[in-house]
């Protein structure tokens, strides 16, 4: 009897764990990236069945249509890994212009990075256009 207390205690404790790290760390999918071209802004929507839309900049030139569930899990992995829900709503680097502003946003979070400077969502941006073959001309 006293094992199956003791079982049932840990395995709450790691259940609550485990629900409290989702809740504080907004990953999807859906995934979902954009920021301003030449030609106007640009998005690109990754959905849960790993379908993938793209809106706006004339200058959008090519985009997967269709990723693979393990890219979804490699996407949500990398968010998980960079911290993406610790990250400010907006960011503004040193010398950023509007050309240089891109955002991401998982689940209800969007960050807004004007710049360069922060190294954890520039790998999580490479990781998002990696995954969805995004090409941006101009």
């Amino acid at each position: 009897m006293r094992r199956l207390f003791v079982l049932t205690v840990a395995f709450t404790a790691v259940a609550s764990v485990g629900q409290s790290a989702t809740a504080v760390t907004p990953h999807g999918p859906p995934f979902a990236f954009g920021g301003n071209g030449l030609h106007g802004p640009y998005i690109v929507q990754v959905n849960g069945d790993g379908s993938v839309q793209t809106s706006g900049d004339e200058g959008l030139t090519r985009a997967a249509t269709q990723i693979s569930p393990s890219q979804l899990v490699a996407l949500n992995s990398r968010a998980a890994h960079v911290h993406f829900g610790s990250f400010p709503p907006y960011t503004r680097c040193t010398g950023a212009t509007r050309l240089t502003t891109t955002w991401i946003k998982i689940g209800s979070k969007k960050v807004t990075v004007a710049g360069t400077c922060l190294d954890a969502y520039q790998q999580l941006w490479k990781a998002l256009v990696a995954a969805t073959h995004f090409f941006r001309s101009g």
